[in-house]
């Protein structure tokens, strides 16, 4: 989850330094980022099926994010 985490601070570190950043990438990274805060808390570290599950749908997440940072 911290890859798909660093992949919107990615995005939004790529789109903050064009000479005109477009405000609306920026605010649905930084939601993304919130939506993954709360999904995070609602992990069971006892659950180990949950926690894999997690595990391979957030590297793919990070993997899709980054492939659209230039």
């Amino acid at each position: 989850m911290n890859g798909a985490v660093g992949a919107y601070s990615a995005t939004i570190a790529a789109e903050e330094a064009k000479d005109a950043p477009d405000p609306a990438v920026i605010e649905a990274a930084r939601a993304a980022q919130g939506r993954l805060a709360k999904e995070r808390e609602r992990l069971r570290s006892a659950d180990r099926e949950q926690i894999a599950e997690a595990r391979s749908g957030y590297a793919h997440l990070a993997r899709e994010v980054l492939a659209d940072v230039p």
